[in-house]
């Protein structure tokens, strides 16, 4: 654990989570995003991080974006992909 905090590195939470997250969008199901870290006592500010890493991902990998004819459904924190 002292090698990882000596370089500053992370733990990859919030990637594995956005990755169950899309998992459960591809399912059908709906996501709420809500970081690990904030669940545990953190700031709002961690759910923002987490849910611009999931859009970023959504994007990159999947090439979806929320938008007026998209299949992508984003309302706050909460996230819903449309059948195809």
């Amino acid at each position: 654990m002292a090698r990882i905090e000596h370089f500053k590195r992370r733990c990859g939470n919030t990637t594995r989570q956005v990755d169950e997250w899309i998992q459960q969008l591809f399912n059908g199901g709906e996501v709420v995003v809500q970081d690990h870290a904030h669940k545990n006592g953190g700031h709002a500010h961690q759910n923002e991080y987490a849910k611009r890493i999931l859009l970023n991902r959504l994007n990159f990998e999947h090439n979806l974006k929320p938008g007026e004819n998209s299949q992508l459904q984003v309302d706050g924190d909460k996230f819903t992909l449309l059948p195809f």
